[in-house]
């Protein structure tokens, strides 16, 4: 075992946000952080590098590669969630996707008792932590973004530089087009190699207080010491094994694996949310092109986008699969009807077990729906799917012996609240009235093939139901395993992110969220990170 060293702060885990707090941290050239990542440093990896060629580590050694246990209501499939396990680990994943989150999303977490996690505060954070480029009068008119100018750009001083696609491609402007025809709008709201993770706890006065944290790095042992804090960032899936190891969680889970009880909290690993999606996949017109040669390799194809990224960065190598997005309240419950239809499946769905996390209403954003394209047949294609933003059913992470070696046992219990599934399905069966809306119909293949098979259900919700159930995947957004609540209401984390019952460990990944926000996550935890980084500085008068 090597010599114990000490550092003002660790950072566990260097991911999307831990090393945004390690940097922050890090501008007091006084003060000493360690950034421990499990994974190492593949920023000259071409799969790294290149942004459309993120999906192709998927799969290898640099993809954690977590399964989730049977979902009963999939017909018992289990669902792979996908984790970067490099430098960066899940943005390496995101598809250089940057949404933020609702007002509505993050004002629900300030109604939870979380003061100070509401859209105002927590707008600066988004600004501070994010550049905008703003694109062309042109573009902006295709866009709807016509009112995005210079003078009340969203990001303007902030290390991630963001920008819309340089042009607007066939599909894309499609995807615009069709939904205005729909009335529609278009709105704009270190150490590496770990391969286990111990933290190192004291009680004083009846409060755990960490003082630093036991790793193993390729066999060897080492101890690093923390004079303040240990900040930890790890992941939803991983974060609560840390800490039931740690011994903090139900006292009777962690007796029954041997593990000394330091805090009983049977809310760690509870709560988790994720968003959903599944789809289907129409032919497009001949003239249309696509990303399917890449898809199937075709070396001429490959070789072209290759030259072109390496000339200038252009060309299909230089952008994501993923088109378009569109955010939208569900179609069948915006009539007076409709919402009597909702109301009723609200009162008739409650949840079983006590959750101030599932309260509430769907808001304007129920569910958003994205252009990608995934065959490998002969011809060219469109997969329009539609992923639910707001999900009631609850799941769980939990470790399975007191081995850190082994993964932990994740069950999302997916649409075990039946609502998620009847709202899932209406947006399925809504893809049909897109692909029949111009100028969409338009670049379809009239009498085209459409999969899979079973997706050409028509207007019968229990035919889409069935889709959903035999097609939906994880949109790999998992989170809420140890959320910022009061701890009587499911909460494993306070107001400032420290963990009940220690009086410095702090938690600033996915884990800590109390209700899962629009999009994908990645901007929403630079935001987060940004504000923890002012919070951690707060507390210590740094």
């Amino acid at each position: 075992m090597s010599s114990p060293t000490i550092y003002n702060f660790i950072v566990v885990g260097g991911g999307t946000s831990g090393l945004v707090v390690a940097t922050r941290l890090s501008e007091n050239l006084e003060i000493q952080v360690l950034i421990l990542e499990a994974a190492g440093n593949h920023l000259e990896n071409p799969q790294i590098n290149i942004p459309a060629l993120w999906p192709s580590f998927l799969g290898t050694e640099l993809d954690l590669a977590f399964k989730t246990v049977p979902q009963s209501e999939l017909g018992n499939r289990t669902i792979s969630l996908p984790g970067g396990r490099l430098l960066g680990e899940s943005s390496a994943i995101n598809s250089q996707a940057f949404i933020a989150a609702s007002k509505v999303g993050l004002d629900a977490w300030k109604e939870l008792a979380n003061e100070g996690w509401g859209w105002d505060p927590m707008e600066p954070y988004y600004k501070k932590g994010h550049t905008l480029e703003i694109p062309g009068e042109k573009l902006r008119k295709e866009l709807g973004l016509s009112h995005l100018t210079s003078s009340n750009n969203p990001g303007s001083d902030g290390l991630i530089q963001t920008s819309y696609p340089p042009k607007m491609d066939a599909v894309g402007k499609s995807w615009v087009d069709t939904f205005n025809a729909l009335n529609h709008e278009m709105s704009e709201n270190a150490f590496q190699d770990l391969q286990s993770v111990k933290i190192i706890l004291h009680n004083e006065s009846g409060e755990g207080v960490a003082k630093g944290v036991k790793v193993t790095i390729k066999g060897v042992e080492h101890i690093f010491q923390a004079g303040r804090e240990v900040i930890v960032a790890v992941g939803a899936l991983n974060f609560p094994k840390i800490l039931e190891l740690s011994g903090f969680g139900d006292a009777k889970l962690l007796r029954s694996l041997g593990i000394d009880v330091h805090v009983d909290n049977s809310n760690v690993g509870e709560n988790f949310q994720d968003h959903t999606s599944s789809g289907m996949t129409f032919d497009v017109v001949d003239e249309l092109q696509t990303l399917d040669p890449l898809n199937r390799q075709e070396s001429e194809v490959i070789a072209a986008a290759m030259s072109a990224y390496q000339i200038d960065k252009t060309g299909p190598f230089a952008g994501a699969a993923i088109s378009s997005f569109a955010y939208m309240p569900v179609p069948d419950f915006q009539t007076p009807k409709g919402k009597a239809e909702l109301e009723h499946l609200l009162l008739t769905h409650k949840p079983e077990k006590k959750s101030v996390t599932t309260h509430g209403d769907f808001g304007s954003d129920a569910s958003s729906a994205k252009n990608v394209t995934v065959s490998h047949e002969t011809g060219n294609f469109l997969t329009i799917a539609c992923e639910l933003e707001y999900p009631l059913s609850r799941g769980s992470v939990h470790i399975q012996s007191s081995s850190a070696s082994e993964s932990p046992i994740i069950d999302p219990k997916y649409f075990s609240n039946p609502i998620d599934l009847d709202i899932h399905a209406r947006f399925m069966r809504y893809i049909h009235v897109i692909a029949a809306t111009e100028p969409m119909a338009s670049i379809l293949k009239p009498g085209g093939h459409i999969s899979p098979s079973f997706a050409a259900f028509g207007t019968d919700l229990e035919d889409a139901k069935d889709c959903v159930r035999k097609t939906m995947i994880s949109a790999w957004h998992p989170c809420g395993t140890c959320a910022m609540l009061p701890l009587e209401d499911g909460g494993v984390l306070n107001q400032k992110l420290v963990v009940y019952g220690a009086r410095n460990i702090r938690v600033v990944d996915a884990s800590m969220m109390n209700l899962i926000p629009r999009g994908n996550l990645q901007s929403t935890f630079y935001a987060v990170a940004e504000r923890a980084a002012d919070l951690i500085e707060s507390d210590h008068n740094i």
